[in-house]
């Protein structure tokens, strides 16, 4: 339970030390006294939003704090700069203060009376009261992850469409360089072995005029070097120094008759072969296109081959993993068929349950011939994974259902959607129905009611007080009030009035006891059928 509220500088409040009660504490005052403020405050030391503007002029800052059983929340608003929150003095973020307190207080204001008539939350409360509130959340992160997965599947799709011609083409110029499959410097060496056979008669024909020079005639090269050899040799007789000249002679000599041994083997085993000729041009073509086209040199075109297949390592890998997305959407699909199947039928078996604790809260709530029904349905849609009934259903981020809720207040009028036929009163003693009936499940200890009496007059006020008088009993109640009968019931009596001083405004706040209660709630409610203590 809420045990102390602590306000300093937050709209007309300059300082304000606030301690609670347990039971139904009524909160009084005149319109535009700051009833609602206190609340106000309260939601936001608990997590809802708050803008500077909340924080009062002339200050740079506001303070809320709420002690709650053993914990303490701190919010500071401050005009300039960001707003802060503590838990037990901590730092802690909105979203996590959130969480950690969910279970504190629940607060029903004008703005659930507006919830409870919109059909796009008529689901929630189904699913809230049983208890799968976890299971819708697991299925709405499974439903986004559908669908951030499909949106990668079809952008993954998209770029393998495009480069499916791509594709083609990068295999067929794999296909175009390696029929080749050039080596490092193949073309020069091709180049000279094609220029020795295109040359083939010049190089017979000089090479036999070389060896006719080398060994034929009275002319031969050789012939003339043995005639210097023999004065040479003579002259050794005379003089051993020129011994070595002799030598080099002779050596000249054997290297000339090797080359003519030589010239003689070559043309020996030189032939002249057509075929190979052509072969040598016809690889040259190949290498030669190969290399206009990928590169200018057989490294350039190699080095672009490598290229190319790790292009089509990554478009195989883009196709694994195209087929590992469509796997993940199939098995994200099977998780949200068997959820949502479950929830549907949770929802289906709870309906009744709920629809008839409501309307046993509506009979003591002064609404005795009212019917409740909550119906589940579904929209059909051909293009959905999920069936029900043998066709297929559209599936939403909470499952394939959808819930409305519908009411007939009067006897022999049918039931229609409550969002068309209820009124300010009907609504009011609605949500204290569904409040009541959730508050067996949950463990909140405290209920917040904003005006829960509106439009409530009569013998239904009377109903609506006993039934909080009630609550009272095992909840902490906080409810601002315009009727007598809720106040006069009330376990404590809290009395706000709006005070003007010194050129400024603020809040009294204060208590009111047995003596006190009955004049202020004449005051307030004069001409009302009183109730007594």
């Amino acid at each position: 339970m809420i045990k102390n509220l602590y306000i300093k500088n937050f709209a007309i409040i300059k300082e304000l030390d606030l301690s609670f009660n347990d039971g139904l504490t009524a909160i009084t005052g005149e319109t535009g006294s700051g009833k609602t403020l206190i609340l106000k405050a309260i939601s936001i030391a608990f997590g809802a939003s708050c803008d500077r503007n909340m924080v009062r002029h002339g200050s740079k800052s506001a303070i809320i704090e709420v002690v709650y059983d053993q914990n303490i929340i701190r919010r500071i608003i401050r005009y300039e700069g960001p707003s802060s929150a503590y838990l037990n003095d901590k730092p802690i973020t909105l979203k996590k203060l959130k969480e950690k307190t969910q279970y504190v207080a629940d607060f029903h204001g004008q703005h659930d009376q507006q919830l409870i008539l919109n059909e796009n939350y008529h689901l929630y409360y189904l699913d809230r009261f049983c208890d799968q509130e976890d299971q819708v959340e697991s299925l709405k992160i499974i439903y986004d992850k559908i669908s951030k997965t499909k949106k990668k599947l079809k952008i993954f799709e998209d770029n393998l469409s495009k480069a499916k011609d791509q594709k083609e083409l990068i295999l067929f110029q794999i296909s175009e360089i390696e029929s080749v499959s050039p080596k490092s410097n193949e073309d020069n060496i091709l180049e000279q072995e094609l220029r020795v056979l295109s040359n083939s008669e010049s190089i017979i024909k000089l090479l036999n005029e070389a060896n006719f020079l080398l060994t034929e005639g009275d002319l031969a090269v050789n012939h003339k070097l043995s005639t210097i050899l023999k004065p040479v040799e003579k002259l050794i007789e005379i003089d051993s120094n020129i011994n070595n000249i002799a030598e080099l002679l002779k050596q000249a000599l054997v290297l000339l008759e090797q080359t003519s041994v030589d010239i003689n083997f070559y043309l020996g085993s030189f032939e002249f072969d057509k075929e190979r000729l052509a072969h040598l041009e016809g690889r040259l073509n190949e290498i030669e296109r190969l290399k206009r086209k990928y590169g200018g040199s057989i490294s350039a075109v190699n080095d672009f081959l490598v290229k190319i297949k790790e292009n089509i390592k990554d478009m195989d890998l883009g196709e694994n993993l195209l087929l590992d997305l469509k796997n993940k959407i199939n098995s994200l699909k099977g998780s949200y068929i068997s959820i949502s199947k479950k929830l549907h039928k949770n929802r289906a078996v709870n309906s009744k349950i709920l629809s008839e604790e409501i309307i046993k809260n509506m009979n003591l709530l002064e609404m005795p011939n009212s019917k409740f029904d909550i119906r589940i349905f579904q929209t059909y849609d051909d293009n959905s994974f999920v069936s029900h009934k043998d066709e297929f259903v559209k599936i939403f981020p909470d499952g394939y259902d959808q819930v409305q809720f519908f009411l007939s207040t009067n006897p022999g009028q049918p039931l229609k959607p409550l969002s068309i036929i209820a009124s300010g009163g009907e609504v009011s003693r609605i949500m204290l129905s569904i409040k009541s009936v959730f508050q067996s499940k949950d463990p909140l200890g405290t209920l917040i009611f904003d005006e829960i009496d509106s439009g409530i007059s009569g013998k239904a006020a009377q109903k609506v007080a006993n039934h909080l008088k009630i609550l009272g009993k095992t909840k902490q109640i906080f409810c601002i009030s315009h009727l007598a009968q809720i106040v006069t019931l009330a376990d404590n009596h809290l009395h706000i009035n709006k005070k003007i001083y010194d050129n400024n405004v603020g809040l009294e706040l204060r208590y009111l006891n047995n003596d006190e209660s009955p004049a202020i709630i004449k005051e307030l409610f004069i001409g009302s059928n009183l109730v007594g203590n």
